[in-house]
């Protein structure tokens, strides 16, 4: 296997000179996994160092996603040091989304300026059939905005507008 872990709570996914891809993704992975998730993206990433961060007993002993993001930002900002200071990127997916949104803003808090990338399989084109959000499909300015209520915290806000537009598009 390629991946292996470099430092507590980071896996080296893609040794590279270029900026460093620090990976943030759900608690249960991504469903292609973070190398295969990457390595789509390869041709553009080939100068990159890409991690992914992992949820190990310290992560989960973490009593609050604060707390959580604290730990996983000391990690990342403990190796982006080491690695000679690149340029830092965070890639969050779900939770990890969450996580990443967390850590930029306090690294820019210390005066870093990270960069971010969220992803989500919910907000895009087609919807997958087996969407799991309980409702179809409902354009992607509205998924993007309903996400976005997610990503915030406020899941129970956009699930009940979920099926309030539900309900007005139907």
């Amino acid at each position: 296997e390629s991946a292996e872990h470099i430092a507590k709570g980071l896996q080296l996914i893609q040794k590279g000179s270029g900026p460093c891809i620090y990976v943030l993704h759900d608690l249960d992975g991504w469903a292609l996994g973070p190398e295969k998730a990457l390595k789509l993206l390869a041709d553009k990433l080939e100068p990159c160092h890409a991690l992914a961060v992992l949820y190990d007993d310290e992560a989960f002993a973490c009593e609050t996603l604060k707390a959580l993001a604290e730990l996983h930002r000391a990690r990342i900002l403990r190796h982006w040091q080491s690695a000679g200071n690149a340029q830092l990127v965070l890639v969050g997916e779900g939770l990890g989304a969450l996580l990443a949104c967390l850590i930029s803003l306090q690294l820019q808090e210390a005066g870093l300026r990270p960069s971010l990338v969220v992803l989500d399989s919910e907000v895009c084109w087609p919807p997958r059939p087996d969407r799991t959000c309980g409702y179809p499909w409902l354009g992607a300015e509205v998924e993007a905005s309903l996400w976005l209520g997610r990503l915030a915290g406020c899941n129970v806000a956009s699930e009940v507008s979920a099926m309030r537009l539900q309900g007005i598009s139907s």
